[in-house]
């Protein structure tokens, strides 16, 4: 059985939430669009409920749960319902629409290929749960007037996985799925563990890009102990804060630096494109990030629309002719 095209309807929806998604997704080859952005949406959905800030955490949390058991196989009792009711508490004019067509979203789900069907499951019951954690951790116990941050670095492991890794992990498994051995060949194992180290730097990058933003907020996402004993939930200084960020700057460049490694294990030219380019994307960023100060940093770090589309040339040419421009 092969995988089902993209129904059209689903086509707007997620241009909608994501035009530079969107765009990657219609590069794939045929038989992994499907799978691919049928996990997209669910993920992109359930993100939705976890940012929620307007609506209680708690709920935010019994609703999460449920949206993972349905997508498991549970029956879908009334939660077409609730979905409904949290779609009107959303600022977002497509994720406002996403919540709202869950119901189409999951009918397509279950007309994938059983094995795309379980890839699908696990990524998003791995997202779901370090969505759960993430509110638990940040609204639920959070202290007022504090920074609260990751414990350790084991927690920060176990988050970066939650969120992404397991999304690098379920890119390459459903390659196979759909495309069969001829997407990657006989590095399968090695090249899942790639994918899910590719998959942490991305969420490094936005951890260290938004570390103004979500200090602001009373949270940060690297661990509570820095080097040299630097508390980031008592530091003064915002501008020693990250002057202070070497070794998550590092940490952050070995995770990314797997990305051209995953794109060298892919086979074809669209699979290729599609895992260099962000890759390429990652080390620009990155580069800009070691460079930044904090106030840089506040005003927002970013690679440029010109930036882009060099390095799309650039992945292009890798993914045709397997050597870097």
């Amino acid at each position: 059985m092969s995988s089902p095209s993209l129904p059209d309807e689903m086509l707007p929806l997620l241009k909608e939430v994501s035009r530079s998604f969107y765009l990657s997704i219609r590069f794939l080859p045929k038989p992994m669009r499907g799978g691919v952005a049928v996990g997209y949406l669910l993920a992109r959905a359930t993100d939705t409920v976890a940012d929620a800030s307007k609506e209680d955490p708690l709920a935010r949390v019994r609703l999460l749960e449920r949206m993972k058991d349905v997508v498991d196989g549970s029956e879908d009792v009334g939660l077409v319902a609730y979905l409904m009711d949290s779609a009107t508490k959303v600022d977002h004019a497509g994720e406002r629409k996403l919540l709202v067509h869950w119901d189409p979203v999951m009918q397509w789900m279950r007309s994938l290929p059983d094995d795309e069907q379980a890839c699908v499951q696990r990524v998003i019951r791995t997202i779901v749960v370090g969505q759960i954690s993430d509110v638990q951790r940040f609204e639920i116990d959070a202290k007022e007037d504090s920074i609260t941050s990751l414990p350790d670095r084991e927690a920060l492991n176990a988050y970066t996985y939650s969120v992404a890794g397991c999304v690098g992990r379920f890119w390459t498994e459903i390659a196979v799925a759909s495309l069969g051995e001829r997407a990657m060949g006989p590095r399968y194992d090695t090249q899942r563990g790639i994918g899910e180290r590719f998959g942490q730097g991305l969420q490094m990058i936005n951890i260290l890009r938004d570390l103004p933003k979500d200090r602001a907020l009373g949270r940060c996402y690297l661990p509570l102990e820095w080097q040299e004993g630097v508390d980031v939930s008592i530091v003064d200084s915002p501008a020693e804060l990250w002057r202070k960020a070497d070794v998550w700057r590092e940490l952050c460049g070995e995770w990314v630096a797997a990305g051209r490694e995953y794109a060298a294990g892919m086979r074809g030219v669209r699979l290729r494109f599609t895992a260099m380019l962000p890759a390429l994307l990652a080390d620009a960023t990155l580069a800009k990030l070691r460079d930044a100060t904090w106030s840089e940093l506040e005003s927002g770090v970013k690679v440029t629309r010109r930036e882009v589309k060099a390095m799309a040339g650039k992945a292009l040419w890798f993914a045709i002719f397997g050597r870097r421009a």
